[in-house]
């Protein structure tokens, strides 16, 4: 049985789950939890996940988490390198440690969110050893559990890591106390009866009802392509992943995919539509694939050839396509098989690219990429890249790049960013990480982890007050719930 198929987008809740090759054990000690669980708040602030609910078991875990963007492979393969990696240095190991790629399931969180929850957080007292054992018993132990985020959602403890667990308590009460109360409650009446959330899983990968199926379904097909306010959907549906092209192109052809990934045998064959094979497949991986891989990153795919060697492919390809209707039938024909119209696709990387800045503008209000953004990093690269292009003396001159400057001055591009723009830009991160772990901005004026960072606070809420700070910031302020009329710092 194949792989259930991963779904990606934006504001998507996710059951993401895994277990220890050969069902063994995983975590042996709390510092190898600690490693693990440290790895995934930082891949989540990075990726802009919230984690609402996890669980750590002998042998696996359990994530109920929330992507902002549709990046799911990305912040997973963030934190599970990392963790795996350092796992394997200090066990003197090598090889899999995982039994496999992760599951993540899309839950409609209005309909199963609770029951899901409840169900992450009562895995460590369920199963064959705790089968003839009381409730009481039972509940005492989960109470007394530190690796899962029950206990803070129970108000046994304050959170050691910045779990988001606001959004499914709100449901249970008008005060905190009493949402964690009637929690609690809520978790001891799943002791009393065995609820399987996953008998109305769909496809292996959809939990939710027939309404929430649909639309899932419809953003799998890309119908959401055509509309213009969907653009963070159809810039992640006109990415698809390196081997929905190679799929494709072996079922249009009909022939197995080492033919024609493998330069020695294709070149080597006879067979007129195995070397047509190969270039519509380097014609199709760099026509919808480079706003998720690089023509190099595709390159290595191929056989270990060039980037040059793909773009010289991609342009054979095109040229011939206006006088071969056949071949042009077979590219329409590939597309087609990912849900893709070539009419639909940026018509190079420049566009590709300033989609996903378009994206991010949308969402961050502005264009101030960091050149090191982990969630995106050719981004904060292309972005430099852009602010090199307007000192050629020569742009006057050349119609491409003075429209390319209209397009991203419609954007609101920045052009100069100084050293005083880069060490706002330092110190706002630095921010966003404290409101995200204490969940204010009032950050005390001799907090050692920065000594700097409490003074930039109050020089920002100085400009303010003079009016003097630049309107974008303050709104990027504003959304970390900054308090502007506080001039003392203090935890809460």
């Amino acid at each position: 049985m194949g792989r259930p198929p991963r779904i990606e987008g934006e504001d998507l809740w996710y059951h993401v789950f895994n277990r220890g090759n050969e069902k063994r054990d995983v975590f042996f000690s709390d510092s190898e939890r600690t490693y693990f669980l440290d790895f995934l708040f930082e891949s989540a602030e990075t990726f802009n996940v919230e984690v609402h609910n996890y669980a750590l078991m002998s042998n696996h875990f359990h994530l109920f988490i929330r992507t902002l963007e549709p990046n799911l492979c990305r912040f997973m393969q963030g934190f599970m390198n990392k963790f795996v990696k350092v796992y394997n240095t200090k066990r003197e190991r090598v090889g899999r440690l995982f039994q496999g790629p992760y599951r993540a399931i899309v839950v409609d969180s209005n309909e199963y969110g609770h029951e899901l929850s409840r169900y992450i957080h009562l895995n460590y007292v369920r199963g064959h050893k705790w089968k003839n054992v009381s409730v009481r018993k039972r509940l005492e132990a989960l109470n007394e559990y530190p690796w899962s985020s029950y206990r803070v959602y129970a108000g046994l403890e304050e959170p050691h890591w910045p779990i988001k667990s606001s959004e499914i308590l709100s449901d249970f009460g008008a005060t905190l106390e009493k949402q964690r109360k009637q929690y609690a409650r809520y978790v001891k009446e799943g002791l009393l009866k065995e609820i399987d959330p996953f008998a109305d899983v769909v496809a292996r990968s959809i939990l939710g009802g027939e309404g929430f199926v649909h639309s899932i379904k419809e953003l799998l097909k890309g119908s959401a392509r055509h509309d213009a306010t969907a653009a963070h959907i159809s810039l992640r549906l006109l990415s698809p992943e390196l081997d929905e092209v190679i799929t494709s192109v072996e079922k249009e052809y009909d022939i197995l995919r080492d033919l024609f990934l493998v330069p020695g045998i294709s070149r080597s064959n006879k067979l007129m539509h195995v070397r047509e094979a190969r270039n519509v497949f380097l014609w199709a991986a760099a026509k919808v694939c480079t706003g998720r891989l690089t023509l190099w990153e595709i390159g290595a795919r191929a056989g270990g050839i060039t980037a040059s060697a793909i773009a010289s492919a991609r342009q054979r390809v095109e040229n011939q396509k206006l006088k071969n209707s056949i071949l042009s039938e077979h590219c329409r024909s590939v597309l087609a098989r990912m849900g893709l119209e070539e009419s639909t696709l940026p018509a190079d990387r420049w566009s590709h690219m300033y989609m996903r800045l378009a994206v991010y503008n949308k969402k961050f209000g502005h264009c101030l990429v960091p050149y090191k953004y982990l969630a995106d990093p050719q981004l904060g690269k292309w972005v430099q890249a852009q602010r090199a292009m307007i000192e050629d003396k020569h742009v006057a001159d050349n119609p491409e790049l003075c429209n390319r400057i209209k397009k991203l001055n419609k954007l609101g591009f920045s052009w100069k960013l100084g050293e005083t723009g880069r060490k706002w830009e330092k110190m706002f991160d630095k921010l966003k990480a404290f409101a995200l772990l204490f969940g204010h901005c009032n950050v005390p004026n001799k907090w050692e982890p920065n000594l700097q960072l409490a003074n930039w606070v109050n020089e920002q809420r100085k400009l303010a007050k003079q009016n003097r700070l630049e309107k974008t910031r303050k709104e990027r302020l504003e959304e970390l719930n900054i308090d502007w009329g506080t001039s003392h710092t203090f935890y809460s």
